[in-house]
Protein backbone atom coordinates (compact mmCIF):
# COMPACT_ATOMS: atom_id res chain seq x y z
CA UNK A 1 0.00 0.00 0.00
CA UNK A 2 0.99 3.44 -0.81
CA UNK A 3 1.08 6.03 -3.02
CA UNK A 4 3.14 9.11 -5.22
CA UNK A 5 4.10 12.38 -5.07
CA UNK A 6 5.78 14.32 -7.61
CA UNK A 7 7.42 17.42 -6.26
CA UNK A 8 7.84 20.51 -9.03
CA UNK A 9 10.36 22.37 -7.21
CA UNK A 10 13.20 20.02 -8.11
CA UNK A 11 11.00 17.73 -10.36
CA UNK A 12 11.47 14.47 -8.29
CA UNK A 13 9.14 12.09 -7.59
CA UNK A 14 8.95 9.86 -4.08
CA UNK A 15 7.43 7.24 -3.68
CA UNK A 16 5.51 6.72 -0.15
CA UNK A 17 5.17 3.20 1.63
CA UNK A 18 2.52 3.24 4.03
CA UNK A 19 -0.90 5.18 4.82
CA UNK A 20 0.75 8.67 4.64
CA UNK A 21 3.15 11.40 4.67
CA UNK A 22 3.76 14.98 6.27
CA UNK A 23 4.29 17.83 4.24
CA UNK A 24 7.79 18.93 6.06
CA UNK A 25 9.03 15.35 5.84
CA UNK A 26 9.42 15.48 2.13
CA UNK A 27 11.97 18.39 2.51
CA UNK A 28 15.27 17.79 3.65
CA UNK A 29 16.91 20.03 6.43
CA UNK A 30 18.54 22.63 4.37
CA UNK A 31 15.30 23.26 2.57
CA UNK A 32 13.17 22.65 6.10
CA UNK A 33 13.03 26.64 6.56
CA UNK A 34 13.17 27.76 3.73
CA UNK A 35 10.05 27.52 2.51
CA UNK A 36 7.27 28.38 4.25
CA UNK A 37 3.94 26.85 2.70
CA UNK A 38 2.83 24.78 -0.33
CA UNK A 39 0.60 23.98 -3.07
CA UNK A 40 -1.13 20.10 -3.34
CA UNK A 41 -2.70 19.32 -6.30
CA UNK A 42 -3.03 23.11 -6.65
CA UNK A 43 -4.64 23.62 -3.09
CA UNK A 44 -2.87 25.87 -0.65
CA UNK A 45 -1.93 23.92 2.41
CA UNK A 46 0.52 24.23 5.23
CA UNK A 47 3.10 22.62 6.00
CA UNK A 48 2.04 20.15 8.74
CA UNK A 49 -0.56 19.02 6.02
CA UNK A 50 -0.91 15.21 5.88
CA UNK A 51 -1.38 13.72 2.47
CA UNK A 52 -2.52 10.27 1.86
CA UNK A 53 -2.89 10.00 -2.24
CA UNK A 54 -1.29 10.80 -5.15
CA UNK A 55 -0.44 14.06 -5.28
CA UNK A 56 1.75 17.22 -7.05
CA UNK A 57 3.57 19.32 -4.46
CA UNK A 58 5.21 22.98 -4.80
CA UNK A 59 6.53 24.19 -2.21
CA UNK A 60 6.41 27.86 -1.84
CA UNK A 61 8.57 30.54 -0.52
CA UNK A 62 8.48 33.94 -0.15
CA UNK A 63 8.37 34.86 -3.67
CA UNK A 64 4.83 33.22 -3.68
CA UNK A 65 2.34 35.69 -2.34
CA UNK A 66 0.34 33.23 -0.23
CA UNK A 67 3.87 32.59 1.32
CA UNK A 68 4.26 35.80 1.98
CA UNK A 69 0.69 36.00 3.85
CA UNK A 70 1.36 32.82 5.59
CA UNK A 71 4.56 34.13 6.87
CA UNK A 72 3.09 37.90 7.84
CA UNK A 73 0.20 36.05 10.28
CA UNK A 74 3.31 34.24 11.78
CA UNK A 75 4.72 37.63 12.54
CA UNK A 76 1.44 39.40 13.74
CA UNK A 77 1.47 36.37 16.18
CA UNK A 78 5.02 36.85 17.71
CA UNK A 79 4.28 39.90 18.02
CA UNK A 80 1.54 39.97 19.92
CA UNK A 81 2.83 36.91 22.56
CA UNK A 82 6.15 38.86 22.46
CA UNK A 83 3.52 42.52 23.24
CA UNK A 84 1.84 40.36 26.08
CA UNK A 85 4.49 38.77 27.57
CA UNK A 86 6.37 42.37 27.81
CA UNK A 87 3.21 44.87 28.67
CA UNK A 88 0.42 42.72 29.47
CA UNK A 89 -1.69 45.74 29.84
CA UNK A 90 -1.32 47.50 26.75
CA UNK A 91 -4.08 47.31 24.28
CA UNK A 92 -3.30 48.20 20.32
CA UNK A 93 -4.47 47.06 16.93
CA UNK A 94 -2.86 45.31 13.73
CA UNK A 95 -3.88 46.81 10.25
CA UNK A 96 -1.81 46.82 7.15
CA UNK A 97 -0.32 50.52 5.58
CA UNK A 98 1.69 51.16 2.88
CA UNK A 99 3.33 48.28 0.72
CA UNK A 100 1.72 45.72 2.98
CA UNK A 101 3.78 46.75 6.04
CA UNK A 102 2.55 45.95 9.40
CA UNK A 103 1.02 48.88 11.06
CA UNK A 104 0.59 48.56 15.09
CA UNK A 105 -1.36 51.25 16.51
CA UNK A 106 -1.38 51.96 20.64
CA UNK A 107 -5.88 52.28 22.10
CA UNK A 108 -4.83 53.30 25.23
CA UNK A 109 -2.72 55.92 27.16
CA UNK A 110 0.57 53.93 26.30
CA UNK A 111 3.48 55.84 24.38
CA UNK A 112 5.22 53.84 21.80
CA UNK A 113 9.11 55.17 21.54
CA UNK A 114 12.31 53.38 20.35
CA UNK A 115 13.10 51.97 24.02
CA UNK A 116 9.45 50.32 23.21
CA UNK A 117 10.33 48.94 19.97
CA UNK A 118 13.54 47.74 20.81
CA UNK A 119 12.56 45.43 23.87
CA UNK A 120 9.74 44.04 21.66
CA UNK A 121 12.22 43.28 18.80
CA UNK A 122 14.38 41.50 21.58
CA UNK A 123 11.46 39.81 22.78
CA UNK A 124 10.15 38.56 19.56
CA UNK A 125 13.66 37.53 18.41
CA UNK A 126 13.98 35.29 21.17
CA UNK A 127 10.64 33.52 20.82
CA UNK A 128 11.80 32.77 16.96
CA UNK A 129 15.32 31.58 18.65
CA UNK A 130 13.33 28.82 20.87
CA UNK A 131 12.18 27.95 17.95
CA UNK A 132 8.06 27.12 18.81
CA UNK A 133 5.45 24.89 17.59
CA UNK A 134 2.30 26.19 16.88
CA UNK A 135 -0.73 24.13 17.65
CA UNK A 136 -3.38 24.38 16.13
CA UNK A 137 -6.67 24.18 18.78
CA UNK A 138 -10.21 24.05 17.80
CA UNK A 139 -12.26 25.30 21.28
CA UNK A 140 -16.10 25.98 21.81
CA UNK A 141 -17.46 29.63 21.48
CA UNK A 142 -17.74 28.91 25.69
CA UNK A 143 -13.77 27.72 25.81
CA UNK A 144 -12.75 30.69 23.34
CA UNK A 145 -14.48 33.04 25.52
CA UNK A 146 -12.86 31.96 28.49
CA UNK A 147 -9.20 32.44 26.91
CA UNK A 148 -9.78 35.50 25.86
CA UNK A 149 -10.67 36.96 29.27
CA UNK A 150 -7.69 35.03 30.34
CA UNK A 151 -5.17 37.04 27.80
CA UNK A 152 -6.77 40.47 28.66
CA UNK A 153 -9.03 40.62 24.79
CA UNK A 154 -11.67 41.22 26.16
CA UNK A 155 -12.67 43.42 23.64
CA UNK A 156 -13.03 40.26 20.83
CA UNK A 157 -15.41 38.54 23.37
CA UNK A 158 -18.44 40.32 21.61
CA UNK A 159 -17.61 39.16 18.37
CA UNK A 160 -18.37 35.74 19.10
CA UNK A 161 -21.85 36.10 19.56
CA UNK A 162 -22.44 37.59 15.95
CA UNK A 163 -20.50 34.65 14.71
CA UNK A 164 -22.69 31.75 13.74
CA UNK A 165 -20.02 28.88 14.07
CA UNK A 166 -19.91 27.23 17.56
CA UNK A 167 -16.36 26.83 17.51
CA UNK A 168 -13.22 29.14 17.36
CA UNK A 169 -9.38 28.70 15.85
CA UNK A 170 -6.82 29.50 18.27
CA UNK A 171 -3.10 28.73 17.71
CA UNK A 172 -1.38 27.80 21.09
CA UNK A 173 2.74 28.22 21.41
CA UNK A 174 4.19 27.78 24.31
CA UNK A 175 1.66 29.01 26.92
CA UNK A 176 0.06 31.51 24.70
CA UNK A 177 -2.81 31.86 22.36
CA UNK A 178 -4.32 33.85 20.47
CA UNK A 179 -7.20 33.24 17.10
CA UNK A 180 -5.29 33.80 13.76
CA UNK A 181 -7.46 33.37 10.46
CA UNK A 182 -5.64 31.15 8.36
CA UNK A 183 -3.03 28.67 8.12
CA UNK A 184 0.48 29.03 10.29
CA UNK A 185 4.44 27.94 9.76
CA UNK A 186 4.60 24.91 12.23
CA UNK A 187 6.97 26.82 14.32
CA UNK A 188 8.41 30.49 15.44
CA UNK A 189 11.69 29.22 14.03
CA UNK A 190 10.82 29.68 10.36
CA UNK A 191 10.01 33.69 11.27
CA UNK A 192 13.51 34.95 11.03
CA UNK A 193 13.83 37.53 9.14
CA UNK A 194 11.75 40.63 9.57
CA UNK A 195 12.58 44.79 10.34
CA UNK A 196 10.37 46.71 13.59
CA UNK A 197 10.55 50.03 13.19
CA UNK A 198 9.11 53.05 15.06
CA UNK A 199 6.56 55.41 13.16
CA UNK A 200 4.74 58.56 13.23
CA UNK A 201 1.63 56.46 14.05
CA UNK A 202 2.97 53.66 16.13
CA UNK A 203 4.94 50.44 14.87
CA UNK A 204 5.82 49.45 11.49
CA UNK A 205 6.43 45.63 11.16
CA UNK A 206 8.02 44.51 7.87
Amino acid sequence: MGFTIKILNDKTIKKIRGNKVVLIDLLNEKQEKKFFAARVNNRLRSLTYDIHYDATVEFLDLSDVDAVSVYERGLRYIFCMAAKELYPDWKFKISYSISRSILIESLDATVIDSIMVEKIKKQMLDIVDKDYDFEKMIVSNEEAIEIYKKFGYEDKISIISYRPEQTVHFYKCNEYMNYMYGMMVPSTGYLKDFKILLHSEGIILQ
